[in-house]
This record gives structure tokens, C-alpha cells and sequence, in this order.
């Protein structure tokens, strides 16, 4: 019994000296987690246009947008409300609007994000020509339009779906790429 109440206190003793050791052990700096940069835009505009002319001058396409914020790490505007305009070399001008877009001013490209219209106004030979689709990439320095998304093409006497596409807007040329179905009623 003796033992036993030496041994209690030296046990206390002991676990208190253990648990000090511990408490005051001073862990290996580690490194600082690094955290990403976070992206931020540069600059912000409202109410612009960027317009692009091919090498003769002439203008061929025009962006606006409600909005725009500029990141320069990746180079890019990103905007809200985007309105494109193409001009064939025949005089037809197309038009694209979506919810948000993406432009690079230095690569000429725009996206235009999430649900898309596309439309060319009816002309003295052509009706009006509207074009439903997603995500539409446009290169304004090749004159091209595509998508590889479903899209649905009408005018008022045809309608026709597919699956992708490539609009030449410079020449006015609109190809579907594949699963082409469509009606058309005669004039």
C-alpha cells in the first residue's frame, strides 16, 4: 500500500513533466501554402464596340457589349450581352447575340457563350434567315462561325436541325455538319 501512494504522485509527476515536453515541442516551420494569385480584371467598360477591317480597310465585323471586364492573364474580355455583327463581301450583315461572350482582341476571337441567336436580315433575293444554337466561335480574321452544338435554321418557308456548323459569313455560306433534317414548303 506504501508503494502505491509513492507510486500515484511520481506517475502524476511523470505524465505532467510528458505532457509539458509536449505542449512546449516546437513543431518544423512548414512552408506557407501558397495560394493562387486570383484572377482580377485590369479594366472595365460599359457600352463598347470593338470593330475589326481587313487588310483593304473595310470594316468586317463588330462586337458590342453591355459590359466588359479585361483579364490580362489570360488576355480576354469577358462580357455580358454580346452583340457581333459580320459583313459579308455581298453586303449581308449577320448578327449574333448570347447571354455572355469571350473576345480576344489579340487572337481576333470572340465566343459567344450558352444560347445563341444567329440571324441574317431578309434580303431583296433571300428571306430572313435565324439560326438557334450554343456557344458559337467566331474567327473574324478567317470569316467563320461555329459550333458543334445542335442548332435549329428557319426562315419562313423552311425549318431545318442539325448538329454543328460553319458559317462563311464573308461569303455568305452556311454549312451544316451532320444529323441534317429540315421541311421545306413551297412559295
Amino acid at each position: 500500500m506504501a508503494t502505491r501512494g509513492v507510486l500515484f504522485p511520481l506517475a502524476v509527476v511523470a505524465v505532467s513533466a510528458l505532457v509539458g515536453v509536449l505542449l512546449s515541442y516546437d513543431a518544423p516551420d512548414e512552408e506557407p501554402l501558397e495560394r493562387p494569385e486570383e484572377e482580377r480584371p485590369d479594366f472595365f467598360v460599359e457600352g463598347f464596340a470593338m470593330h475589326h477591317y481587313d487588310e483593304s480597310g473595310v470594316q468586317r465585323s463588330l462586337l458590342r457589349g453591355v459590359s466588359g471586364e479585361h483579364y490580362p492573364q489570360r488576355r480576354e474580355m469577358e462580357i455580358v450581352e454580346p452583340n457581333w455583327y459580320g459583313l459579308s463581301q455581298g453586303g449581308a450583315v449577320w448578327q449574333a447575340t448570347a447571354p455572355l461572350g469571350t473576345a480576344s482582341h489579340e487572337q481576333r476571337t470572340v465566343w459567344l457563350h450558352d444560347a445563341v441567336t444567329l440571324l441574317r436580315p431578309a434580303q431583296p433575293d433571300r428571306p430572313m434567315l435565324t439560326v438557334e444554337t450554343r456557344d458559337l466561335f467566331i474567327d473574324t480574321e478567317q470569316g467563320i462561325a461555329q459550333t458543334e452544338a445542335t442548332i435549329v435554321a428557319y426562315d419562313p418557308f423552311s425549318k431545318v436541325r442539325g448538329r454543328g456548323m460553319t458559317l462563311e459569313y464573308l461569303h455568305d455560306r452556311l454549312r451544316l455538319h451532320e444529323e441534317v433534317r429540315g421541311h421545306h414548303a413551297a412559295q
